[in-house]
């Protein structure tokens, strides 16, 4: 605990301000409901605070608000490997002069593995377990805390 005593969220957890938990699940709000599948922007500030939190009980980067172009999300990579397959179907095509192919199941079944493989990108770190125990110890080490 005296190593980590500069982070902010255990100087919050210590003065009583706020707990780790508490942090973790303001963090993770973003991650909730319609706003998991969607792209976010970047936010600087959001993303110092998980760091924060991070070095304190792991690393949240299903939670990181990188871009709404970062591929980090169901929605934008759907849309990039569709027009990935897309453009893949069709290079030879154009390079040849010949007709463009369009193939819609090929860009509907990409759609849906670009999906898949953003539902696997916000998976929900089960960090909340870790963080209700560095309230613990927190306690234990500083019991006027908490």
């Amino acid at each position: 605990m005296k190593l980590y005593e500069g982070n902010p969220v255990l100087r919050d957890a210590i003065s009583g301000k706020s707990t780790v938990a508490q942090s973790v699940l303001d963090l993770s709000k973003v991650n909730r409901g319609l706003g998991r599948f969607l792209p976010r922007r970047k936010d600087d500030g959001y993303n110092k605070r998980l760091r924060e939190v991070g070095e304190l009980i792991g690393d949240f980067e299903s939670y990181k608000a990188r871009g709404i172009l970062a591929p980090d999300n169901p929605t934008t990579l759907a849309v990039y490997s569709s027009l990935g397959t897309y453009f893949a179907l069709n290079i030879g095509n154009l390079i040849a002069k010949g007709a463009p192919i369009y193939s819609f199941s090929s860009i509907i079944s990409t759609l849906v593995v670009g999906a898949i493989l953003g539902l696997t990108k916000i998976r929900d770190e089960y960090t909340s377990h870790w963080a209700y125990y560095v309230d613990k110890r927190v306690g234990e080490f500083y019991p006027k805390s908490l």
